[in-house]
């Protein structure tokens, strides 16, 4: 979560970077090839000298940016890295404590940390040394203008009033020059923020076919296959009917696809086959209960139904909670399914949690489905 969160975060670097300096710096562009027309009528020889330092110029600028652009994904990635870390110990820091491991987590997070600055530090020395380089290059082409300016008015082929008008447009060209480099250091930066929300904004293809069955509750699937990219078929050819009401167990050793066949049903995940269901909300109907799933902070009304379904009775979450012997644990509290949850369900027992997460798998689920 820490990483998704850290991706996001992102796109406002995309926004500033577009809005400010990219977008209003294709005037440049247009302003550099202007001068540059500007100057070859002053000084045709003093034109072709600034061209050939300007592009000597910019060819170091490109190796520069490569560099810079290297130095920014890696601590970009360093900072992804670090975020998910937390994340990931927060969210398990009851079994972190449990087994002692503080220590291991803390030695984790400074290592991190520290991969964070070393890398934030490369990206600091490729910027200055390419501000040092644009620096470097607005001083040498004065000099070498104005060098080569008293060579030719010395042998009469330029007037010196020419050499000043060539300098004055010299230092708008030199100007635009370096816009344009940074516009280019601009583009290699959303390139490397681009990079790493790619995979946020990829939508797999679904190649399985879903229907409706006609009859609410009856599963049906018919060469059902699902395989994770990279390995095997995890699910492979797989015929199932289901009759509303009806209790099938699904058993068999740990990796045979038991609970990767409940998320093809639920669509979590992409398959090949026929799979009919008895409506097109079939989410809406299953109650789930994964091993991973945790109380949310909220209210316990909030975490019975925390979606944007608000159309459940307090009636029918009652009986929810009391089909899990839950009701009067939940009547005792002082604002009963107003009553605060901490994140986790902190203030509730490890039973007590889950059984409230057991009474959310079947709140609002009124078709019988297995």
């Amino acid at each position: 979560m820490g990483a998704i969160t850290e991706k996001l975060s992102l796109r406002f670097v995309l926004k500033d970077a577009l809005v400010k300096s990219i977008l209003p710096s294709v005037l440049s562009v247009l302003s550099l090839l202007l001068t540059l027309t500007y100057l070859i009528l002053v000084s045709p020889p003093l034109a072709s000298l600034l061209v050939v330092g300007s592009t000597a110029y910019f060819l170091a600028s490109l190796f520069l940016t490569q560099r810079q652009m290297d130095a920014s994904q890696t601590h970009v990635q360093a900072q992804v890295n670090m975020s998910g870390e937390t994340q990931a110990t927060l969210n398990n820091i009851d079994a972190v404590k449990a087994t002692g491991a503080e220590e291991h987590h803390i030695q984790r997070w400074t290592t991190l940390n520290q991969k964070v600055s070393e890398e934030y530090k490369r990206v600091i020395r490729w910027n200055s040394l390419t501000s040092g380089v644009q620096s470097g290059y607005t001083t040498i082409m004065l000099v070498l203008v104005v060098a080569a300016g008293l060579w030719l008015a010395s042998g009469g082929q330029i007037a010196l009033a020419n050499i000043v008008l060539f300098q004055t447009g010299m230092a708008l060209f030199t100007g635009a020059v370096s816009e344009t480099q940074g516009v280019v250091q601009q583009i290699a930066n959303v390139a490397v923020y681009q990079d790493k929300q790619a995979d946020l904004l990829h939508t797999s293809p679904s190649y399985g076919t879903l229907e409706p069955a006609g009859e609410p509750g009856r599963i049906e699937a018919r060469l059902l296959s699902f395989g994770y990219p990279g390995s095997a078929a995890v699910c492979n050819g797989v015929d199932l009917q289901v009759s509303p009401g009806e209790k099938v167990a699904v058993f068999g050793p740990s990796g045979t696809g038991k609970s990767t066949l409940l998320y093809v049903l639920l669509r979590l995940n992409d398959f090949s086959g026929l799979l009919r269901v008895g409506n097109t909300t079939f989410r809406d109907t299953t109650g789930v209960l994964f091993p991973k799933m945790t109380l949310a902070e909220g209210t316990v009304r909030d975490n019975l139904v925390p979606g944007n379904d608000r159309n459940i009775d307090d009636a029918e979450l009652l009986q929810v909670l009391r089909d899990v012997n839950l009701e009067q644990t939940i009547e005792r509290l002082p604002a009963k399914l107003g009553s605060r949850v901490q994140a986790g369900g902190r203030n509730f027992s490890t039973g007590q949690a889950q059984r409230l997460l057991m009474a959310r798998a079947g709140a609002g689920k009124p078709v019988p489905v297995p």
